[in-house]
């Protein structure tokens, strides 16, 4: 019997901060369609350095899931791109809490 790889400490923590840096940005879709956040409003919100912040948000450029705006003053925006927010959707989706209902 082959036992299958397991993942190191750091690669879970990676994927844990892709996971958390997607939600904000499913966050931000949710709450204020259309309007892109602000890196420092992102960077606040995941309590990360901004170099971690970046460096998450570019691995995540590079896979076409967001939609990156950065200005020469260090200043910029992200949102997710279609398919981030396709994926997103996927992923976060919440079914109704409420009963089930049947036709009758």
């Amino acid at each position: 019997m082959t036992k299958e790889p397991q993942p190191d400490d750091a690669t879970q923590e990676i994927d844990q901060a892709l996971i958390a840096l997607l939600s904000l940005l499913w966050e931000a879709a949710q709450t204020s369609p259309g309007k892109p956040w602000s890196l420092a409003k992102l960077r606040k919100r995941s309590g990360v350095y901004m170099s971690t912040l970046m460096r998450n948000m570019n691995a995540l450029v590079s896979a076409g899931l967001v939609e990156l705006v950065k200005r020469d003053d260090g200043s910029g925006s992200a949102e997710l791109s279609v398919a981030g927010h396709d994926l997103c959707a996927a992923v976060f989706f919440q079914a109704p809490t409420g009963g089930m209902r049947t036709a009758g």
